[in-house]
C-alpha cells in the first residue's frame, strides 16, 4: 500500500500544481497549490482500506464505529482552530491529523488491532518485504 501511495502521490506533490494550472488556467492557481496537501490524504486512504479489511475479518465493527466518531470529533475540533488560522490548508491539515488518529493512533489502544498496526508500520518502513501476522 505504501508503494502505491508513493507512485500516485509523488507526481501529484511534485507536478500537481503546475499540471492543474496548465489544465485549468491561472484562475485555479489558488486551488492548485492545495493539491500537494491533498495528495498526503492518499496515504491514509490506502491504509484505511487495508485496516477496514482487518476490521471485517476480525469482526471489530464497534471499534470501527468508535474510531469513526473520535475521528469526526477530532476533525471538527481541529477545524475550529486551523481554518481561521490557515484557511483551506487548515481544513486539510485537520483532516490529515484526524485520519492519523483514526487509522493509526487509536489502533494502538485496541489489543486486537495492534497486530494490524504493526503490519502497517512495517509496510511503511520496509515496503519491499512481505509480511504475515
Amino acid at each position: 500500500m505504501f508503494v502505491l501511495f508513493l507512485a500516485v502521490a509523488l507526481p501529484l506533490i511534485l507536478l500537481g500544481p503546475a499540471f492543474a494550472t496548465l489544465l485549468f488556467g491561472k484562475a485555479y492557481r489558488g486551488a492548485a497549490v492545495l493539491l500537494p496537501w491533498l495528495a498526503f490524504r492518499l496515504f491514509f486512504t490506502n491504509f484505511g482500506v487495508a485496516r477496514s479489511l482487518f476490521i471485517v475479518n476480525e469482526g471489530l465493527f464497534r471499534f470501527s464505529l468508535l474510531t469513526s466518531v473520535v475521528g469526526a470529533v477530532v476533525n471538527i475540533a481541529l477545524n475550529l482552530f486551523f481554518i481561521p488560522a490557515w484557511g483551506a490548508r487548515g481544513a486539510i491539515a485537520a483532516s490529515l491529523v484526524s485520519f492519523a488518529v483514526t487509522i493509526f493512533a487509536l489502533d494502538g489502544l485496541q489489543p486486537k488491532m495492534r497486530t494490524n498496526l504493526r503490519l502497517m508500520i512495517r509496510s511503511v518502513l520496509l515496503p519491499w518485504q512481505r509480511f504475515s501476522g
